[in-house]
Order: C-alpha cells, then sequence, then structure tokens
C-alpha cells in the first residue's frame, strides 16, 4: 500500500503498475508473486479474509516466502478459513526454514507458550535466537527474559542485558522498562 503511495506522488505510478502487470502477464514469476501478495495485503486490510487467504496462497505457490508466513498466520488465527495448528505449523515452520524472521518470531513464541502445540522452551529458542539474530526486536525481548529466567536457554543475566539493550535499540517499547536498576533487580528476583 505504501508503494503504491509513493509510486502516484512521483507521478510515474499508473505506467509503472502497467509495466509490472505487463511483466507479470508475460510470466515473470517474481513479479506475478509479488503482485498476488498486494493484492493479500489489501484484500486482509479490507478484512476480506477470504480474498487475502487465496491471494497468500497464489503467492506462496510462486515462491513467497513471506506469503508462507501470512497463510500460517491465519490459519493459526482462523481468519478466512477453519484454525488448524498442524496445517499453521507447516506454513509457518516453511517461512521460518528460509530465514523469515516474522515467522521465527512467531514460532518461538508459540513453542513458548504451548498454545495449542506441545510447549518447548528449548526450541522456542532457538527459534527466537534466529529472529534476533536477524534484529527482530520482538524476539531480542523475549529470548533476554528467556535468558534472565534461564527457561530453555542457560541463566545469564549479562546476554539478558545485552538482549534487552538490542530490543530497546530496535524500538521495542517495554525494553527500556528492564533496564533500570528496578528492572533488572525484577529479573533477578524471578530467578
Amino acid at each position: 500500500m505504501k508503494k503504491m503511495k509513493l509510486l502516484q506522488k512521483n507521478g510515474r505510478g499508473p505506467l509503472l503498475w502497467a509495466g509490472l502487470i505487463c511483466l507479470a502477464l508475460a510470466g515473470c514469476a517474481g513479479v506475478q508473486s509479488q503482485l498476488a501478495l498486494n493484492k493479500a495485503d489489501y484484500a486482509f486490510a479490507r478484512q476480506d479474509y477470504g480474498t487475502a487467504l487465496a491471494s497468500y496462497q497464489q503467492a506462496a505457490a510462486q515462491g513467497s516466502v513471506a506469503a508462507h508466513y501470512h497463510v500460517g498466520h491465519m490459519v493459526l488465527t482462523g481468519r478466512g478459513v477453519e484454525k488448524n495448528t498442524a496445517e499453521a505449523q507447516r506454513w509457518l515452520t516453511a517461512a521460518a526454514d528460509k530465514g523469515y524472521a516474522p515467522a521465527q518470531f512467531m514460532l518461538g513464541l508459540w513453542y513458548l507458550s504451548g498454545d495449542g502445540i506441545t510447549a518447548d522452551p528449548v526450541q522456542a529458542a532457538q527459534w527466537l535466537r534466529q529472529a534476533a539474530d536477524k534484529g527482530h526486536a520482538l524476539a531480542q525481548y523475549h529470548l533476554g527474559l528467556m535468558h534472565a529466567t534461564g527457561r530453555g536457554v542457560d541463566k545469564d543475566l549479562a546476554q539478558a542485558a545485552g538482549l534487552l539493550q538490542k530490543a530497546a535499540a530496535g524500538g521495542c517499547p517495554v525494553a527500556p522498562e528492564l533496564l533500570t536498576p528496578a528492572g533488572l533487580a525484577r529479573l533477578e528476583r524471578k530467578n
């Protein structure tokens, strides 16, 4: 949506979109995938979940890793489709295995919570680490909390503080609270 507004502002929007559509019609898979992803995002924003799901599935079939994540998220939450945790796990894992940080983060939280799957803090930490290493601020925050409490990882307050600092620098709104002396003392008391 932002791309479309930017294209309209600089006056090249209609011409560029026409070019993209021509490339898509000519069989350029990357362009076809991006157009399907854009259509899905637009439909999702309008809460037209049936169209969004079909378009995300189309983009996923054309190789979009982000689309795999979105299908998994929709199947997990039951938007536009019946909720199915096994199917959601398959879609999310496909995206996470290809290095998509939002999917890695979602799987990490899911394994941490055990909501609909067997809780596995060790596996949660592995997925959160992968997302955190890519700069995902919320993954850094949750992994920091895990290091502070020793849940699924070795207890390491220095590692926890480092991750919380990265999370705060990345825009995580709650991380700075834990970096104060009182916040760090709360973390130490949790142990």
